[in-house]
């Protein structure tokens, strides 16, 4: 039988085979590696029309060139051993079209029995555009992450600036004026007609309570103690203001070594607790809260756990205009310093509220890294 009948021979049996795949590019390959059928959709892919390749070995027509040594040694090693790291595999490879172009193909071979011979059927899915789409969605990706920790570092720098101006400003000249009305009243008490002492007493008042509101402000803002002190060290202030503010038992657990994190670091941690607290007030309808900082050797990780109503996590992915931003806040904050956040949750079970990250052995403190995870937000 000559080549050209033994090929129409398979070829028959191929264009039925290749009727099943033909959505992708197709091709028929004898045992000495000839292709035997090529389907409309391989003519389109790799440039060829069906009779130009027909009886030619398939690595000249769309193998590289520098792969085909390595086809032709695993094709006499399956010829002679029967072993083939390709059979019955989806795999990706990089393909040749007729214009000597390379691209990227999801490749997948099956053994075909045709008495009394075999033939390979190749199927080829064209994923250059998928890899370029993932190329460009990394990127992204990647800028979204820089855009992301650019803003938090601008948010904190704001609420750093607004704190101190509250603070060097507002907070001075409420001073001032508390003074002032202290030494009026008591210089002119004896002079001063009932209403006009009440009047003063209020206004005194009025002075403490607007203190008292501008100093809850710049502890929301940035507490002093974060800078001063340390994570820890604020977040044990923090825990306790908030208990004395909600009437919520809240408590502080520090475990683990007294190192202190990077800057970034330590405002996302306390931010997150920040946040996750006032979820937890406004939301969770919680009597119980614990804060726990734990810092090993070589991590750190920060829980805010509440016994409160929880919820399902799966069933808030997307915030309403108005709410479920919470959780959300919490996971871009994370990820701004790189790198771990999650959050456990059932109704009736509960919320625990997680942060963690790596710590660099060989440094006094960790890298800015954190990894984000989690896409839901509290109702």
């Amino acid at each position: 039988m000559s080549t050209r009948v033994a090929i129409n021979g398979l070829g028959r049996i191929g264009r039925a085979i290749l009727k099943l795949v033909s959505d992708d590019a197709a091709m028929d390959i004898d045992r000495n590696g000839r292709i035997i059928e090529f389907n409309p959709a391989a003519e389109r892919t790799f440039g060829y029309a069906r009779d130009q390749v027909l009886g030619k070995d398939v690595a000249d027509v769309v193998i590289p060139l520098a792969m085909r040594d390595a086809h032709h040694r695993g094709m006499s090693r399956y010829l002679t051993t029967g072993q083939s790291s390709l059979l019955d595999k989806r795999v990706q490879v990089t393909a040749m079209r007729s214009d000597g172009t390379e691209f990227a193909v999801e490749l997948t071979v099956t053994q075909v029995q045709v008495t009394p011979q075999s033939l390979f059927a190749a199927s080829l899915r064209d994923i250059s555009k998928e890899q370029i789409a993932e190329r460009e969605l990394r990127r992204y990706a990647s800028e979204l992450r820089i855009l992301s920790h650019r803003l938090v570092e601008v948010q904190e720098t704001e609420r750093r600036t607004l704190a101190n101006a509250l603070h060097d400003l507002v907070g001075q000249k409420l001073t001032a004026l508390n003074i002032n009305l202290t030494i009026a009243k008591a210089k002119s008490a004896h002079v001063m007609v009932p209403q006009l002492s009440a009047c003063l007493a209020d206004s005194l008042k009025l002075v403490d309570e607007t203190s008292d509101c501008i100093r809850d402000v710049m502890t929301e803002l940035r507490p002093a103690v974060l800078d001063d002190y340390g994570l820890k060290a604020a977040l044990r202030w923090y825990v306790d203001q908030f208990a004395k503010r909600t009437g919520l038992a809240a408590t502080f657990v520090e475990q683990g070594t007294s190192r202190r994190l990077p800057v970034a670091a330590e405002e996302a941690f306390f931010g997150i607790a920040q946040e996750a607290l006032a979820n937890a007030a406004k939301y969770a309808r919680a009597k119980k809260l614990t804060v726990t900082i734990a810092t090993t050797s070589d991590r750190s990780r920060l829980t805010i756990a509440d016994d409160g109503c929880g919820f399902d996590p799966l069933a808030c992915r997307r915030p309403a205009k108005d709410h479920g931003w919470g959780l959300h806040i919490m996971r871009d904050r994370a990820a701004a310093v790189g790198g771990e956040w999650s959050v456990e949750s059932a109704p009736g079970q509960g919320t625990h509220v997680t942060v963690s990250m790596t710590n660099d052995p060989n440094s006094s403190s960790v890298d800015d890294h954190i990894v984000a995870r989690g896409d839901c937000a509290f109702p």
